[in-house]
């Protein structure tokens, strides 16, 4: 979906929170990437939403969006053949979403427990990898910014009835291995962009645990995934945006390849590209996948 359809979308739901306080606000043929506070906390009643916090089940304990399902990160991103973060088998996700009261019909509202909101915009995409994209939204500032803006919070349990999903597949264009993020380096076609800390991007610092060496794939601009969101966990506004990826040396609209240590904050990245309409695709795999690669060069700062 193009980025001037989803700002349209996005109008509507804003709309939809101005309705009489006896009316719900409606919901559209297709979700936006980004919903407000405002709509969902108009929205409550809608049996359609289904509201997920993605965190651990002692955060959403702790308090929670009323009527919020937990999501733990390790059920919809786990480690497969030894590396983090990856897409998970489609038919252990539906029997995770169903769990969750997800169904054909449902509209998914997504937010994160923790800042940076890197594992909502996870769980965005991997329900878009699996065809449930136009269904989901992400609440614009998370757990965070509701709180801060004084909205309630719960302890209670919800009760759950089971959805129903028809069979999960994967597939898009949203990502690619080591040897495509190897053409673009060599041929063009997109630029790179590393999500994490600029220590790391630097090779001045080394996740040992997930990594085999430091460094960055050469020619990748950085972006660090911190520098995306606000203090209260809502996304900068998009000419704030822009501001960064220009900085960044990135043009506007050209097409993009996000990385980072295992696809984590290169999801918050990801989701940031789409807000400002580049095509982008997410190296799953990330810097864990390629430090192993000996025979793919590493790219340090020198002092």
């Amino acid at each position: 979906m193009s980025i001037s359809i989803r700002v349209l979308l996005l109008a509507s739901l804003a709309l939809g929170s101005c309705a009489p306080a006896n009316q719900e606000p409606a919901i559209p043929e297709a979700s936006p990437l980004l919903v407000s506070s405002e709509w969902l906390a108009g929205a409550m009643g809608n049996e359609e939403i289904v509201l997920l916090h993605v965190g651990t089940d002692s955060s959403h304990a702790a308090g929670h969006i009323p009527g919020a399902r937990p999501l733990a990160l390790s059920g919809f991103a786990p480690e497969v053949e030894g590396m983090s973060t990856e897409m998970p088998d489609p038919t252990q996700l539906r029997e995770l979403l169903e769990g969750a009261g997800v169904s054909t019909d449902s509209r998914i509202v997504i937010y994160s427990a923790s800042h940076p909101p890197q594992f909502a915009a996870r769980l965005y995409l991997t329900l878009e990898h699996f065809g449930l994209g136009h269904r989901a939204s992400i609440l614009d500032g998370g757990l965070r910014g509701w709180e801060q803006e004084g909205r309630p919070l719960s302890t209670d349990a919800p009760g759950v009835a089971r959805g129903s999903l028809p069979e999960l597949t994967s597939g898009g264009d949203l990502l690619v291995g080591f040897e495509e993020v190897a053409r673009r380096m060599s041929g063009g076609g997109g630029t790179i962009v590393d999500a994490r800390d600029a220590p790391f991007w630097t090779g001045e610092q080394h996740l040992q645990a997930r990594a085999a060496r430091p460094g960055r794939i050469p020619g990748a601009r950085n972006l660090p995934f911190r520098s995306l969101v606000t203090e209260s966990g809502h996304f900068l506004d998009p000419e704030a945006l822009r501001a960064l990826f220009r900085e960044a040396g990135i043009q506007e609209g050209e097409p993009l390849v996000a990385y980072c240590h295992v696809g984590q904050q290169a999801s918050l990245l990801t989701v940031a590209a789409r807000i400002l309409g580049h095509p982008v695709e997410l190296y799953d795999g990330s810097w864990e996948d390629w430090s192993e690669r000996m025979e793919l060069v590493a790219e340090v700062d020198q002092e």
